[in-house]
């Protein structure tokens, strides 16, 4: 065990044990005796690898409006986007 000083960084990562530990859907426990067995699902379902995937995926939504004109993110563009540039080019070429 060590330290964890920085408080965003403890935060995350009390997130993160809080969120693995609420797992009702794919979780084991290990008893005393060493077996492992499931754990039995309450009223309230939670997976925590499909919680970890949206708390990302908001992240980096918040993380992409925030940033839009520094591209520190850079996605790849839509088809739209890329059926536009096509366009623009063959226009241009036309004499």
């Amino acid at each position: 065990m060590l330290p964890i000083e920085d408080a965003s960084i403890r935060m995350k990562l009390m997130e993160i044990m809080q969120t693995q530990a609420a797992d009702t859907v794919k979780a084991w426990s290990l008893r005393s005796d060493g077996v492992y067995t499931r754990v039995q699902a309450n009223l309230f379902h939670l997976r925590s690898q499909m919680r970890f995937m949206e708390i990302t995926k908001e992240r980096v939504k918040a993380a992409e409006a925030s940033t839009r004109t520094s591209h520190r993110f850079h996605f790849a563009p839509t088809q739209e986007e890329t059926t536009a540039r096509r366009r623009k080019r063959r226009e241009g070429k036309k004499p």
